[in-house]
């Protein structure tokens, strides 16, 4: 296996801190070939279309922009970033008033999946309050539900990587409020993946 450095015995706060030096990266390489399969197996590996429409990918905080004129402080990361604002906080808002209505009726269990006539909506809260929800374009070749739970592990999957190179998501909000490091951060892989 290739590591990057070893780790010498140091203080834990510097230890944590060089985490990301010692990262195996036989298994990072895996991970993110693993989310590559899935998305070219889907026929996914390339979904850039003119209209925009054929994914959504958004990352937001259901505690941030609670008030009025200050919604789009929710959004940490939208792709694709040529999108209106409107539109953001359009497939937001749905996104969030889905959540919050299915948590009334089922506490326990988070809305996972809304199936529509055009589009597949799939959620993951990463953490508490944090969701990542992918909105694709239906594809009448790829059976919905195989198809539902691969777009589930991509999310997984990306939140993971991130996680590991980064940190968690509400770490990096407490250390820069404005979430601008996390988008800059979702956006290189994004990119990787040439969505």
């Amino acid at each position: 296996m290739t590591r990057l450095s070893s780790i010498s015995p140091q203080k834990p706060k510097q230890r944590k801190k060089n985490m990301a030096q010692t990262l195996d990266w036989d298994v990072v390489i895996d991970e993110i070939s693993g989310v590559y399969e899935i998305l070219e197996a889907m026929g996914m590996a390339s979904m850039s279309s003119s209209n925009g429409e054929s994914l959504k990918l958004c990352v937001f905080d259901l505690r941030r922009g609670q008030n009025e004129g200050h919604e789009l402080d929710k959004i940490l990361f939208f792709f694709p970033p040529d999108v209106s604002f409107s539109s953001q906080l359009s497939v937001i808002g749905l996104s969030e008033g889905l959540i919050i209505f299915t948590r009334l009726f089922s506490p326990e269990a988070a809305c996972e999946v809304i199936e529509a006539e055009r589009h597949s909506h799939v959620f993951y809260e990463a953490e508490p309050d944090i969701w990542m929800v992918m909105a694709v374009e239906k594809n009448k070749e790829i059976e919905a539900i195989w198809r539902v739970d691969a777009l589930q592990k991509v999310l997984k999957k990306v939140h993971s990587l991130f996680v590991m190179f980064h940190g968690s998501v509400r770490s990096l909000l407490d250390k820069e409020p404005s979430g601008g490091l996390i988008g800059s951060h979702l956006q290189l892989y994004v990119l990787f993946w040439n969505f």
